[in-house]
Order: C-alpha cells, then structure tokens, then sequence
C-alpha cells in the first residue's frame, strides 16, 4: 500500500470537501414553487349564501372550495370541479374548463370563468362577490 504525499492527501480531501458542498446546495436550492396567496390558500367550507338582489340564502352543507398555488377546486365528498386561478388581491378568476354552469352554481358560481372580489380575508374568514351572490366561507 503506498501512502499519499502530504500535499496530495491535502488536495483529496478538500476535493472531496467540495464535492459534497456542491451536492448539498444543489439538492437545497432545487426548484421549489412557494405560493403567494397568503390566507387565501386552504380548504374553505360555505356557510352561506346570499343572493344580493333578492335577499335570498341559501345554505349549503360540506361545499368546499379549495384553493392551491394556481387551482382551485370545489368539492362536496370529493373534488367535483377543477379551475386554473388568477389570483391578485383583491381580484380572483377561476376558469372550469370541464365543468357546467349547473353544478357550477350549487357554489354560487354564475359565469365561466367566474370572477370574484374579495371583500373581507382574514386566516379564518372569507367573503367573496360573484355576479349577484356574496359567498360567505369559513377556513375548515
């Protein structure tokens, strides 16, 4: 067995020393999406309704939207419907592309795509307006 050169065994293990630093930044620095929707991210139940022309409410029970990153999804058991989302407050715009206004408007959604303003955001609290309907939603 032949023994390394001072210098030599130095050279390796800085070598080395690098390698594994380069390995460590790449695997922490990786491409990573954060989102920027702030208290709007998260599963959000309905407890209301209002239908602003006509007083009416309508109070539907375990609707959820559910807004990730750049989608959104509407769910009652399961996800019924997908939207790719706009979001900059206070402005919001999903777009369904698969999903009909009918089921649709079981959520308060009248128009595709629906936009929407929000008019109150807090971590817990969400009201938001579509058309005639200002939909009230609790953070689940």
């Amino acid at each position: 067995m032949k023994i390394l050169p001072n210098r030599l065994r130095y050279f390796v293990s800085i070598s080395a020393l690098t390698a594994a630093f380069i390995f460590l930044a790449a695997l922490l620095g990786g491409c990573n999406k954060v989102s920027h929707n702030g208290d709007l991210d998260g599963q959000w139940r309905i407890l209301y309704i209002e239908n602003t022309e006509d007083g009416k409410i309508t109070e539907p029970v375990q609707y959820f939207y559910c807004f990730y990153l750049h989608t959104a999804n509407l769910t009652r058991g399961g996800i019924v419907a997908t939207a790719n989302m706009t979001y900059e407050y206070p402005l919001l715009s999903l777009d369904f592309p698969y999903a009909s206004l009918a089921t649709l408007s079981e959520w308060g959604i009248t128009t595709n795509p629906a936009d929407f303003e929000i008019v109150s955001l807090s971590r817990t609290h969400l009201i938001m307006k579509t058309g005639t309907n200002l939909i009230t939603l609790r953070k689940f």
